[in-house]
C-alpha cells in the first residue's frame, strides 16, 4: 500500500513545483513515486468539453459555449471518464446536479464560464452532494493498490485527509485566494495558524515555505522528499 502524501495551498502557492521536486527526488533515491490527483476524474472530464484544465492561464479565462452543446459535450464526457467507475444513476444525479449548480453562469441559450469555475462547480456542487467522499473514493481505490509514494498536490478539503499519511502546507507570501470558493478554505484555515491535530488527528503535518528563487524553493522540497524517503518522517 502505497504512502500518501497531500500537499495543500492557495492557488499558486507551488504545489505541482513542489511535487514534482519531490517526485524526482524520492525516484533518485530508489522508491517509486506518483503524483497523483483527486481531481483526474474532473480534469479529464473538463479537457472533453473543451475547458483546457492544464494551462495555468487558459484555465482562468472565460469561455462561451452554446448550452445544448455544452450539456451533451458534459453528458458524453462523464460517460467516457466515469462509466466504467460509477453506476447509472450516480452518473445522471452527478450531472442534473452539475448543470443545476452552473445554471449561474448561463444566461438565454449561451454557457459563459473559465475551467477553473467549470472543475470546482463539477467538483464540489456536483460531485460532493452526489457523495461528500466520490472523488476521495475513486482516487484512493487506486493508489491504495500502489507500492512507494503518491504525492497529491491538489489536496484541498478536510475530508480528504482521512486517506492521507502527512500533509505539507505550501506557502507563498503574498498570494491571495482566487474566487473566494470553499475548495480554498482548508488551507487558508490553516496557513492563519489552525492547529492541524483538530482537523485530522494522527496526520503528519509539515510546513513548506516557497518564500525565496525558484532553485531555493525546489531544494528545500527536495530536503523534504529525502526525509520520506530515507528516514520515513
Amino acid at each position: 500500500m502505497a504512502r500518501i502524501i497531500g500537499l495543500t495551498g492557495l492557488a499558486g502557492a507551488g504545489k505541482d513545483t513542489a511535487a514534482q521536486a519531490m517526485q524526482r527526488e524520492i525516484v533518485g533515491a530508489g522508491t517509486e513515486c506518483r503524483i497523483g490527483s483527486f481531481a483526474d476524474p474532473i480534469r479529464q472530464v473538463s479537457k472533453l468539453i473543451g475547458l483546457e484544465p492544464y494551462d495555468r492561464e487558459r484555465k482562468e479565462k472565460r469561455v462561451c459555449m452554446n448550452v445544448d452543446d455544452f450539456c451533451d459535450s458534459f453528458q458524453h464526457a462523464m460517460d467516457k471518464v466515469l462509466g466504467q467507475r460509477l453506476p447509472d444513476e450516480d452518473r445522471a444525479a452527478l450531472y442534473a446536479y452539475t448543470v443545476e449548480a452552473l445554471e449561474k453562469f448561463m444566461y438565454e441559450d449561451v454557457i459563459e464560464l473559465s475551467p477553473r469555475e467549470f472543475m470546482q462547480v463539477y467538483g464540489t456542487e456536483g460531485g460532493q452532494r452526489l457523495r461528500k467522499t466520490l472523488w476521495v473514493d475513486l482516487a484512493s481505490s487506486l493508489w491504495n493498490a500502489l507500492p512507494g509514494i503518491v504525492l497529491v498536490p491538489d489536496t484541498r478539503f478536510a475530508h480528504e485527509l482521512a486517506v492521507l499519511d502527512d500533509l505539507i502546507l505550501v506557502v507563498r507570501p503574498g498570494t491571495l485566494p482566487v474566487n473566494g470558493h470553499v475548495s480554498e478554505q482548508l488551507a487558508l484555515k490553516l496557513m492563519d495558524g489552525a492547529d492541524p491535530a483538530t482537523i485530522a488527528p494522527g496526520l503528519r503535518f509539515y510546513r513548506l515555505y516557497n518564500n525565496r528563487p525558484q532553485a531555493f524553493f525546489e531544494r528545500a522540497a527536495e530536503k523534504l522528499a529525502t526525509a520520506f524517503a530515507h528516514y520515513g518522517v
